[in-house]
């Protein structure tokens, strides 16, 4: 699985169950993401870029923003049931290492930087790396 490997994850993630992002507002969290490259489950609150990255069914589990109950009944579905644990965080692994690896996600911001305004400023930059 390209550059991500579950051996080189912090153990701390190694020895989670679970992986709860409890936001009410969240650009794009790391966590979820450091989580699913270990092959932790993910369940989190439907909001920002985790919506994107956090699918509900595919890559974890989502909940509304602001229902308690919504989020406990969910915690307690994915940790009864470990077989699809198992299968959304492998997806969720898969994905974290299609979208996220470092070279694509550099290419993209690249990119990005080369087509701004900004482009001599930009050019500058990228030059530099």
């Amino acid at each position: 699985m390209r550059s991500i490997l579950i051996a080189n994850c912090p153990l701390d993630y190694q020895a989670s169950d679970l992986c709860v992002q409890a936001s009410r507002e969240e650009g794009l969290s790391f966590s979820p993401l450091e989580a699913l490259a270990c092959g932790v489950p993910v369940k989190a609150a439907a909001v920002g870029g985790l919506k994107e990255t956090i699918r509900d069914g595919q890559t974890g589990w989502t909940y509304p923003v602001g229902d308690p109950e919504a989020l406990t009944k969910s915690i307690e579905s994915a940790l009864d049931d470990p077989a699809e644990a198992a299968r959304r965080a492998t997806r969720g692994r898969e994905m974290v290492g299609n979208e996220f690896e470092r070279g694509t996600v550099f290419g993209q911001v690249e990119r990005l930087m080369l087509t701004s305004k900004r482009s001599e400023l930009s050019n500058k930059f990228v030059e530099s790396l």
